[in-house]
């Protein structure tokens, strides 16, 4: 659903009236376990929504939990194994913005809101030292769980005249140890980014960034 500019407020909450009023149709929730039990249904649920303005890509993510469970760890930005690793509760969102199955954008926030980044090239390699600073997400525990709402400019996004993106979602739970996922592949397939789901029909601004990384 593509919505107003200015009508989404990046807090943690997902109060805004569009999110609320989303229609069965554009909730994904049937995520799949990974881990510890190879594709069987996972023993919390997760819920999705998705929206995006002129600007940006919106993922409202609802991760229902014991508040009791819920793993918190400190670390700073992009110190994956400190803030997320097996230390945390923590979610990521990964998008294949030029849909040629072959690279995403990968977006992990953990339950105390620290976030990390990195790329997924030639279909599976890690690159976990690009980073970008213009994408935002704010973390809320309530009374079912814990919140992620996510904005992610298109500016940081590659894609040239493409209307659909591949995506995929993955949670993890600390209490449990469970790895969950929205698109789970088959042990013997080769490859990640080239099996995602994927999002359809939208219609993307036209004006880029350009950005220089200084670097020894």
């Amino acid at each position: 659903i593509k919505v107003s500019n200015n009508e989404i407020k990046i807090d943690g909450i997902l109060d805004e009236n569009i999110w609320q009023n989303n229609d069965e149709q554009n909730i994904i929730n049937d995520f799949i376990q990974a881990e510890p039990n190879f594709n069987s249904e996972p023993s919390k649920e997760t819920i999705v929504k998705i929206l995006y303005d002129d600007r940006s890509l919106y993922i409202g993510v609802e991760l229902i939990d014991e508040l009791s469970n819920i793993k918190q760890k400190n670390a700073i930005y992009d110190d994956w194994h400190e803030g997320f690793d097996n230390n945390s509760d923590y979610f990521v969102v990964e998008i294949d913005s030029e849909h040629n199955h072959q690279q995403s954008f990968c977006f992990a926030v953990n339950s105390s809101g620290v976030k990390s980044d990195f790329i997924l090239h030639n279909d599976n390699s890690v690159d976990e030292y690009w980073n970008s600073v213009y994408w935002n997400a704010k973390t809320n525990v309530s009374n079912n769980g814990w919140v992620i709402e996510y904005e992610i400019p298109f500016k940081i996004l590659k894609y040239f005249g493409n209307s659909s993106m591949g995506i995929n979602f993955m949670r993890f739970s600390h209490s449990d140890k469970e790895t969950h996922f929205w698109v789970l592949l088959p042990m013997e397939l080769d490859g990640t980014v080239s099996h995602y789901g994927h999002i359809k029909n939208l219609t993307l601004p036209n004006d880029k960034i350009f950005q220089i990384n200084p670097y020894i």
